[in-house]
């Protein structure tokens, strides 16, 4: 589920990360997409101090199912600009970006977002800084080899707060037909999103792995 105030179409979201692997133990926090980019310059904050660690956990899943991406997205909610004076449209300001991670066991993979990641500015020119908050911490599984062509994504948002400096998030994906090719050979990957078990059907649900994402203040 994405956090409330998101404005980016999570297919829109998965297509820009769709190609951006992040390999483990070698950091990147690139800045993978920005609703505003053409307008606006996002800058990374050089001097980032918000550090939370998250732990994303698997129960029950394949030993060729792993981690291929990390990612947050981040949103400035004080902050509107206009995309069509006639209309009197505005929009966020939003990104998102690559987080490093690293497996830690078998099951378990590790790292470290910063909620201050990106550089508070003065986009609007009105004399303060716009501030951007964090909203959501992304990780993106595959089989390996990965012949399905499927892509399993879930994520843990700010409106998953616990107690203060802590947010959880727990959702089902299904084994049943796991990494089956069904039908002819896709060309493009397509993405399964961690769900509640509810979602799923009777025969599905007695094939569930579980995905665990926790975001812990340091």
């Amino acid at each position: 589920m994405l956090p409330r105030f998101s404005l980016i179409h999570p297919a829109v979201l998965l297509l820009a990360l769709a190609g951006c692997t992040n390999v483990t133990g070698k950091p990147t926090n690139d800045i993978l997409q920005t609703v505003n980019q053409e307008k606006f310059q996002v800058k990374k904050n050089p001097n980032p101090k918000e550090a939370y660690e998250f732990t994303v956990t698997l129960k029950d899943a394949p030993d060729n199912l792993e981690a291929v991406s990390a990612y947050a997205h981040y949103i400035i909610p004080d902050c509107r600009y206009d995309t069509n004076k006639l209309m009197g449209a505005r929009a966020n300001f939003q990104a998102t970006i690559s987080v490093p991670f690293e497996k830690v066991s078998s099951n378990v993979y590790k790292g470290t977002v910063y909620f201050d990641a990106l550089l508070d500015e003065d986009y609007l020119n009105q004399g303060k800084p716009c501030h951007w908050q964090w909203g959501l911490l992304g990780m993106d599984f595959e089989p390996n080899p990965n012949i399905s062509m499927v892509r399993y994504s879930g994520r843990v948002t700010d409106s998953d707060k616990v107690s203060n400096g802590l947010y959880r998030q727990e959702g089902y994906i299904t084994l049943w037909k796991y990494n089956q090719l069904v039908g002819k050979p896709m060309d493009k990957k397509f993405t399964l999103h961690v769900s509640p078990k509810e979602q799923f059907g009777k025969e599905q649900q007695q094939h569930l792995a579980t995905i665990s994402y926790e975001v812990r203040k340091k």
